[in-house]
């Protein structure tokens, strides 16, 4: 019975391992530059998003109007939304943490 599920164990992991590199011929090149680029791009208006948090947080609000923060509330949430979508994270949910832990398990 062992040495059944330990070929399971190793036919499944060829089976998936195998697909990986079908295509890996007819895929064009990557261009390096411009993904250089882009990244350099997101990385100076991340940091520029971030400075004017900093300059947000560091003001002196005692003094200001009722309006005046509000609107500053609003820029705040606008950059904190375009920060999010900058992408600078790799994020996983919750069900495929889930599914890769029994696969671990199963496999292990």
């Amino acid at each position: 019975m062992k040495k059944f599920w330990l070929i399971l164990r190793i036919s499944i992991l060829l089976f998936i391992g195998s697909g990986a590199f079908v295509n890996a011929d007819n895929l064009p090149p990557k261009s390096t530059q411009s993904t250089v680029i882009n990244n350099n791009l997101a990385k100076a208006k991340s940091s520029a998003l971030v400075s004017r948090l900093n300059e947000i947080k560091s003001m002196d609000l005692e003094n200001a109007s009722s309006t005046e923060k509000k609107e500053l509330r609003k820029e705040v949430k606008e950059i904190n939304l375009q920060l999010k979508h900058l992408g600078n994270g790799f994020y996983i949910s919750t069900g495929a943490v889930i599914i890769i832990i029994l696969l671990l398990i199963l496999i292990l």
